[in-house]
């Protein structure tokens, strides 16, 4: 399949491709993107037909039969939301993406291969897509721009475990599939949750004119009878399994336990297993689980007698617990993983050769295929760990130690690897169900490591504020190790932000500046996610906590001008730009009195003036202050600025350069066009000298200066200026989209379409 305009083709860009290289020309570069190496993302058939059942092989191994590689019992109910979810499709819309989200088991997959094979006979074009490092995926799937058939209804994209991709690729995907001119666009997200991650890919997808929903699929068994389900889920495995006998009395399906449909397929497959080799059926969702895992070992213990494997049957449940955190891998990190949790100390290559017998790999460069499906090996990795709620027979004191064995790697030796991030969030979502796994693994692991989860993405650092045995000090330790700002993670540090608030407000006790401390913090976290409104209603607490007690000690009224000053900015956001203005004239009065008050003390002094200038530089830059009067302040800002550089270099904790581009701004406004120009240049020139020193922190800033200036120039007539710095703008946005597509790759078409426009 060849994409129309190739390989995240922009407006001016040429696309070449040479077998198996693609070759995108950009303005002054070319990038290349070689499918020998891991594609960003896959395509697939979104359905597929299922393997045929060899009755004897699933009586050995019943499990498969959960397998969605094999036929499933009959689909059933769903019937209003298959009928949302056809509207959805059919709206006049060109671009639109829904995010369809519930408990692991659920019956989202199978919802989404409903609406697959209804699409494809309605007409459309429809493909399944994961994610480059899933290795679930046919070999020669690779990552074109996905378009609909020529004569095609539309496309249908279906993203399973949409909330285990890394944000930046799942971004990049929106973008290459935005704006193909296919006929419509549907894009149907799967997640388990809809917290701490969803809402940069929303917010992406509304930048790119696409139209946003979400959907909580609701448990089946409140629509149909669990008992109903339970029958033809027997009837179905029976025929399967061969087994004819009368039915037992089902088993008492009530309780959170049952209320999935995999929890109730789980449970008839049991029923009919036992039935089968006459045993007494398991009945809580633990002993199904139990009984069913058992049944892999005795698999595993007749591959062994039957000369097929050689490792006895611990090395062999150590190789399927590797397999189960980590997903299939190529053979040198499976290698790898095997050694670092000391599996099979003789000869890994043994373990892996022997699992992949037991368990075929779906690709044939990897090993370690996981047990299917997901519930299921999340328990296995429960019932392996020792003191649970139940004897399973299966548990050993190996795999206690197992988690910190496994991530005992360094950030840089963990770069490039895809299972340290699966492996955490398969931990994290076990731990949500078995508390034993959170207090025995999880939490000794996160104490040892808090910076660990910043791997395993924004969804996974949602997911542990609902893991009631972690207690609020860990999460408090993790937190407050997150960056500043990182889109990977804002989301789901704001919701655990949010989460160990009242944990860090009963720490504080009744200091009024701790407390203000902890409302500020909550208010920027809240404020890196786009939630202007709460975050304001945080800092206005921080406000008034400062405001009492900022009188009676100097140290505090530099906090309260510091919160002023973020205050200002919060307000701007928010639109409120009367509070605005009146924050930022509040900070600016107090650090000018601190630093009259410490004029004699050189070192306080100059830490006043410094945060004078960003107060200044902001103050300047407030939409309701008249332009005389910004103007004034912006001169101000500059005097001040100047005061405090020593040499050729500008101090970072000096805003000079924020305070030249207000200064350019101001004159602007008043319509003295060339005299703005200099003071623009300047600040540009500065902004490019702090990029060089620490490109992540000053890129944006250097941006928006180039930005100001190619307009300034081109307003002027100056068309050979602007094509420069327009031009270094461009090469500015491509190095910020490589990092965050997701934020600049709108930017950075702009910035190219500019930059055809000045030619």
């Amino acid at each position: 399949m060849t994409p129309r305009r190739g390989w995240l083709a922009r407006p001016g860009q040429q696309v070449t491709v040479h077998g198996n290289m693609t070759v995108v020309e950009r303005v002054g570069s070319s990038v290349v993107q070689n499918f020998d190496q891991p594609p960003l993302y896959h395509l697939g058939p979104a359905t597929r037909a299922p393997l045929d059942i060899d009755r004897e092989k699933v009586r050995e191994h019943p499990s498969q039969l959960l397998n969605p590689r094999y036929p499933q019992p009959e689909f059933v109910g769903r019937a209003a939301l298959l009928g949302d979810l056809r509207e959805w499709r059919g709206a006049k819309t060109a671009s639109s993406a829904l995010l369809l989200h519930g408990p692991g088991g659920q019956g989202k997959s199978r919802v989404a291969e409903e609406l697959a094979r209804e699409s494809q006979e309605a007409g459309w074009t429809v493909f399944q897509v994961r994610h480059g490092s899933d290795r679930m995926t046919r070999p020669h799937a690779q990552s074109p721009v996905p378009e609909a058939d020529a004569d095609s209804a539309g496309l249908l994209l279906i993203v399973d475990y949409a909330d285990r991709w890394p944000g930046r690729d799942l971004t990049d995907f929106m973008t290459d599939c935005t704006g193909q001119g296919d006929p419509a666009l549907r894009m149907l997200f799967i997640a388990r949750a809809a917290t701490g991650w969803w809402s940069t890919p929303s917010k992406h997808l509304w930048d790119l004119d696409a139209q946003v929903e979400e959907r909580e699929l609701p448990a089946l068994t409140e629509e149909i009878d669990r008992a109903t389900l339970f029958a033809a889920a027997r009837d179905h495995f029976g025929a399967a399994l061969g087994v004819t006998a009368p039915p037992r009395t089902p088993p008492e399906l009530s309780g959170d336990g049952f209320a999935t449909v995999l929890a109730v397929h789980m449970a008839a497959l049991a029923e009919v297993d036992a039935q089968r080799r006459g045993q007494d059926p398991p009945r809580s969702p633990a002993e199904i689980s139990t009984y069913l895992l058992l049944r892999e070992q005795t698999y595993w213990e007749q591959l062994r007698a039957a000369g097929q494997t050689a490792i006895p049957p611990a090395t062999f449940a150590r190789t399927v617990y590797a397999a189960t955190l980590t997903g299939a891998l190529p053979w040198p990190q499976a290698h790898e993983v095997l050694t670092r949790l000391d599996v099979s100390p003789g000869d890994p290559g043994l373990a892996l050769d022997d699992h992949r017998v037991a368990y075929p790999a779906r690709e044939q460069d990897t090993v370690l295929e996981p047990l299917y499906p997901d519930r299921l090996g999340e328990d296995f990795l429960a019932l392996m760990l020792p003191n649970g709620p139940m004897r399973s027979g299966l548990s050993t004191a190996w795999t206690t130690q197992a988690p910190q064995r496994l991530f005992s790697l360094s950030d840089e030796s963990a770069e490039g690897l895809s299972w340290p991030r699966r492996a955490l969030i398969t931990l994290i979502e076990t731990a949500q169900r078995w508390d034993h796994v959170a207090e025995r693994q999880l939490v000794p692991l996160l104490t040892a490591q808090p910076t660990l989860v910043h791997r395993a993405g924004s969804a996974a650092l949602s997911a542990l504020v609902r893991i009631p045995a972690l207690p609020p000090e860990l999460l408090d330790a993790i937190e407050s190790g997150l960056p500043f700002r990182n889109p990977e993670l804002d989301a789901g540090a704001a919701e655990i932000a949010q989460h160990v608030t009242p944990y860090r407000l009963r720490r504080a006790g009744r200091d009024p500046s701790a407390l203000a401390e902890v409302h500020a913090d909550l208010a920027s976290r809240l404020q890196n996610i786009g939630n202007h409104a709460a975050a304001v209603t945080e800092m206005e607490e921080t406000l008034r906590l400062f405001g009492e007690i900022a009188p009676k000690d100097d140290r505090h009224q530099d906090r309260l001008a510091f919160h002023l000053d973020w205050a200002g900015i919060m307000y701007e956001l928010k639109g409120d730009h009367v509070r605005a203005l009146e924050c930022s004239r509040k900070c600016v009065a107090l650090y000018e009195g601190l630093a009259a008050k410490y004029e004699d003390r050189p070192k306080l002094y100059d830490r006043f003036q410094g945060r004078l200038t960003y107060a200044l530089a902001n103050l300047a830059g407030r939409r309701r202050l008249a332009p005389a009067e910004r103007l004034k302040v912006a001169e101000e800002a500059v005097r001040v600025c100047r005061s405090l550089v020593h040499g050729d270099s500008v101090p970072n904790d000096v805003e000079l350069a924020g305070a030249l581009n207000n200064l350019g701004e101001a004159l602007h406004a008043l319509g003295r066009y060339e005299e703005s120009l200099a003071p623009l240049q300047e600040a540009t020139a500065i902004r490019r000298e702090q990029a060089a020193g620490d490109f992540a922190f000053y890129a944006e800033y250097l941006e928006q200066t180039l930005s100001t200036l190619t307009d300034h120039f081109a307003l002027v007539g100056r068309r050979k200026a602007a094509r420069g710095t327009a031009r270094e703008r461009v090469g500015v946005l491509r190095r910020l989209a490589e990092a965050d597509s997701g934020r600049f790759t709108a930017l950075l078409v702009e910035a190219e379409q500019q930059l055809e426009e000045l030619r």
